[in-house]
Order: C-alpha cells, then sequence, then structure tokens
C-alpha cells in the first residue's frame, strides 16, 4: 500500500493532525527543533502506542536512530541478517554509492558518515513501502550525498520517502513538495527564503 493517511492523530504534541500521501514520491518534513518530526516517524513506525487518532500505511523501513546498531558487531554480521535479494540490492547500490572497505571492522569504529552510508544502504534494502530518512544523510561527504540523491530519486518511482536535513536548501532542491510540520497540520511550502530559513514558521505555506 503506497500511502500514508493521518486522520485526527492526538498525542501530547500534537492535536487532531491529518495528513495523506497518496502516491510515490520524494517528501521533506522541515520545522523547528522539538516540534515532533522524530516523534511523528515514530508513530508512523508503530514504535509508539496509546495515540488517539489513526494512521495507516503499508510496510515502513526506518531506523530510528544510528545507536540501534551494536558499536561491538560489524556492517558484515547485520547484513547477514539479509535474504539473498536484499543483500543483492544492497550490494548493487553500494556500488552506486563508491564502495566502502571497512564493513568487516566494528561499528564502534565508523565515522558518522561511515555509519549513515551503511544505515542508508541497509535500509533501502529493506522490503519496504514507506522509507523514512531522520537526518540519515547530514554526515555524508558532498559527492555521496548527492549520490544518495539520485538513489532516493530511483526509489520514490515506486515507494514513499520521507526526509529530513538540516541542510533545507538541499531538501527543496530535490523533494517533489516539501511540508512544514506544526502540531495540528503538515503544510505544503511554496516558497524558500535561505534569509528566513531559522525561522521556520514563517514560511509561506498553503494547506493541502
Amino acid at each position: 500500500m503506497t500511502e500514508l493517511r493521518i486522520n485526527n492523530l492526538t498525542t501530547a504534541i500534537f492535536e487532531n493532525l491529518n495528513f495523506e500521501l497518496t502516491g510515490p514520491g520524494l517528501y521533506g518534513i522541515i520545522g523547528p527543533n522539538g516540534i515532533g518530526k522524530s516523534t511523528l516517524f515514530s508513530l508512523i513506525n508503530g514504535e509508539v502506542k496509546g495515540f488517539g487518532g489513526e494512521i495507516q500505511s503499508g510496510k515502513v523501513a526506518y531506523i530510528p536512530s544510528l545507536d540501534i546498531f551494536d558499536k561491538n558487531l560489524s556492517a558484515q554480521d547485520y547484513l547477514q541478517l539479509l535474504s539473498s535479494e536484499e543483500l543483492a540490492a544492497f550490494q548493487e547500490n553500494l556500488e552506486k554509492m563508491g564502495g566502502a572497505d571497512y564493513l568487516k571492522k566494528k561499528i564502534g569504529k565508523y565515522s558518522l558518515g561511515m555509519k549513515e552510508l551503511f544505515a542508508l544502504l541497509y535500509v533501502l534494502a529493506l522490503p519496504s513501502d514507506l522509507i523514512i530518512l531522520d537526518e540519515l544523510l547530514d554526515g555524508l561527504d558532498e559527492l555521496r550525498r548527492f549520490a544518495a540523491y539520485e538513489l532516493l530519486k530511483a526509489y520514490s518511482a515506486d515507494k514513499i520517502i520521507l526526509l529530513t536535513s538540516h541542510n533545507l536548501s538541499e531538501v527543496f532542491k530535490i523533494c517533489d513538495t516539501v511540508y512544514l510540520l506544526d502540531k495540528d497540520s503538515l503544510t505544503a511550502v511554496e516558497d524558500f527564503d535561505p534569509a528566513n530559513s531559522l525561522n521556520l514558521l514563517k514560511f509561506k505555506a498553503s494547506n493541502t
């Protein structure tokens, strides 16, 4: 089911939030720190229970934190958990991203960029209808980050991808639509003014 429907979502943070995406695409989610982006993603992923309203989506692929990976294990250890088809997808995407020679080393020795590259390729390899990337590309160097964007564009042809990043100009450049999150709304942002990027609530938005 390549769609996301949020109906009357009410929690300690959100108040009657309604939102829907009815087709595949690459969608940016932005908002001030603390507005609840990560909480919303955890709700969509089914990690958080006991909320009011309803969330409908297909199969979700989401890595909420890089700390989820055991620092005493290697990427190669985690790759053994993948099916042959998933592993083939991982290897193919790894080649597109320029390869990596550290996958047999313990994750605790990885740099931020190394961890993010592994996490990105791992989550893309998993079967899903909806992929969530919560600031998962910010530690990559520019060359790999833009290679990652090319991968995401390809995957967004038949999946919903939700993306957050500190680099707002890139979010607006690569995403099909960017939405501004507030406690009771997700609204499509029509204009991006870099001079006002620190004050997200002043973006000109139109209700979806």
